[in-house]
């Protein structure tokens, strides 16, 4: 089982609206400590998907 991965973008804005359009899904952006992290709603046994862009 897969618990956790990332997936390199290098435009974010552009990244939230493909996976929100291909999911359905609403994406939740946060900087966690100078990094961009866009999260995919929890599943049921708290998984998540989310991806990080360093800033340049």
């Amino acid at each position: 089982m897969v618990n956790w991965f990332e997936i390199p973008v290098e435009d974010l804005n552009r990244a939230q609206k493909f996976y929100e359009t291909v999911f359905k899904v609403s994406i939740k952006v946060q900087d966690l400590g100078g990094l961009l992290y866009g999260w995919f709603p929890p599943k049921p046994a708290s998984e998540k998907l989310y991806w990080r862009i360093d800033k340049i």
